[in-house]
């Protein structure tokens, strides 16, 4: 999604929201659940694993629309998720991401997944001074940022990734940036 803009102009918002009902996909690996809205006439949506996550979802989008908060119209997010989305860095996202997709998806497609994110980290790093080698970095990501139970289990990276792990959480770019 894009980031939030606080130059913005204010025609980049709106007021006309509209919230449906969750949408149930039938695939062949199971369900998935769409959180379906427009803003502006312009139709968008978010799919979750579960129902849960999209009727949670929704109903921000409701609260929100009942308080009068703007909503942009480009990625149909309301004001202040706009805001959380901008603030928040590469690290902070993978995470997130990880987290979300790892317990709907075989195996192989995790392996694919930590592959894309330890490719792409090295080139959204901020801070060039003090950083690990590329291969300490796809370590790092690859086994464990990328490994959701490992990261729920354990407080901390192991010994030997904790110093690689701790560097790319400060050093990441934030999502705005992108």
């Amino acid at each position: 999604m894009p980031a939030f803009d606080n130059a913005a102009s204010e025609s980049a918002f709106s007021f006309d929201v509209n919230v449906w009902k969750i949408y149930t996909y039938e695939r062949k690996k199971g369900k998935t659940y769409a959180a379906r809205w427009s803003v502006a006439g312009q139709r968008q949506h978010q799919v979750f694993p579960t129902f849960a996550l999209a009727d949670s979802f929704r109903s921000k989008l409701i609260s929100h629309q009942r308080k009068g908060t703007a909503f942009h119209i480009a990625t149909g997010l309301p004001e202040p998720m706009m805001r959380e989305t901008a603030s928040s860095t590469w690290f902070d996202h993978m995470c997130r991401y990880i987290d979300a997709k790892w317990a709907g998806i075989a195996p192989k497609s995790r392996k694919s997944i930590a592959d894309a994110l330890a490719t792409a980290t090295p080139a959204l790093i901020v801070a060039r001074r003090g950083q690990p080698s590329t291969s300490e970095l796809r370590d790092a990501v690859y086994n464990w940022v990328c490994v959701a139970p490992a990261r729920a289990g354990e407080a901390r990276p192991p010994h030997h990734l904790a110093n690689v792990v701790r560097w790319i959480e400060q050093h990441t770019v934030t999502m705005s940036d992108l």
